[in-house]
This record gives structure tokens, C-alpha cells and sequence, in this order.
């Protein structure tokens, strides 16, 4: 979706006393575009990363940073660009990753007060824990 930049101007007074203060208007269809891309974030569940909480850490840090997406807007109306993601973090399913793995495309959206927005994907996976059993054999040979 597309939004658009806006013109500022100052308060004046008028001839009859009052003040006239404009609103900001957006004026032209400016796109938000991003800059940088999410990037996927991979957990291998190992001894660093081995409980549920250690991966909610994990995930809700690449979440807060909108997995290092950057945006650009070229709407002028004071406010900042307003970010939001797709992945709910207290579902179960990251409650039970490290037992039996987790990918989910994650979408991140930003927003400007124009009311443009712009929207990418970035996978998040989770590799479950896994169990690795070694069978050793040993071959005895005897001579007599």
C-alpha cells in the first residue's frame, strides 16, 4: 500500500486576531520502502539455546529489531516509522520447538503517519534438539 509525503507550515496570525495553525496533509502518493530486508533467524536448539525460555529470548530480540529490516519513509508529518510482525510469540508452538522443530515465515510490516506501509517475510526456524545414539562394536580375535 502506498501513502504519501505531506507539507508543513508554520502558525499565522490573521488580520482579525485569531491564529491560524494548518494541519499536515499528505499531498503526493510517496511509497515506504525498505531499506534492508529481514533477515531469517535460525535457533539450533543445543546446550546455548536448550530451553523454551532461551529460545523466546531469542526470537522476541529478532522480533523487537523487526529481524534488522530498516525503512524509509518521505512523509513529513512528525512521527517515527511504526512497526508490527505477524508471529505470535506465546503461541505453544515456541513453547515446543527445541522437541520437534519450528519454521514459520514471519511477515513484518512498517507504517508511516501518511498511512503508507510496506510489508517483507523472513523465515524463523527453529532445529529441534536431536538425540544421537552411537553403537559401538567391538571385534575380539584370539589366537591359540
Amino acid at each position: 500500500m502506498e501513502g504519501g509525503g505531506s507539507t508543513e507550515a508554520s502558525a499565522t496570525c490573521q488580520a482579525d486576531g485569531l491564529w491560524s495553525v494548518p494541519v499536515p496533509v499528505c499531498v503526493s502518493q510517496m511509497p515506504l520502502t525498505f531499506t534492508t530486508n529481514p533477515s531469517p533467524l535460525g535457533v539450533n536448539c543445543s546446550s546455548s539455546h536448550s530451553t523454551a525460555d532461551d529460545v523466546h529470548e531469542v526470537v522476541t530480540q529478532w522480533l523487537s529489531s523487526h529481524g534488522g529490516a530498516r525503512a524509509q519513509t518521505q512523509c513529513y508529518i512528525a512521527g517515527n516509522i511504526a512497526w508490527s510482525h505477524d508471529f505470535d510469540v506465546n503461541s505453544a508452538d515456541l513453547d515446543q520447538a527445541c522437541m520437534g522443530g519450528l519454521s514459520v515465515s514471519v511477515t513484518f510490516t512498517a507504517s508511516d503517519p501518511c498511512m503508507a506501509s510496506s510489508s517483507a517475510s523472513a523465515l524463523l526456524s527453529v532445529v529441534a534438539l536431536t538425540t544421537t545414539t552411537t553403537t559401538s562394536t567391538t571385534t575380539t580375535t584370539s589366537t591359540a
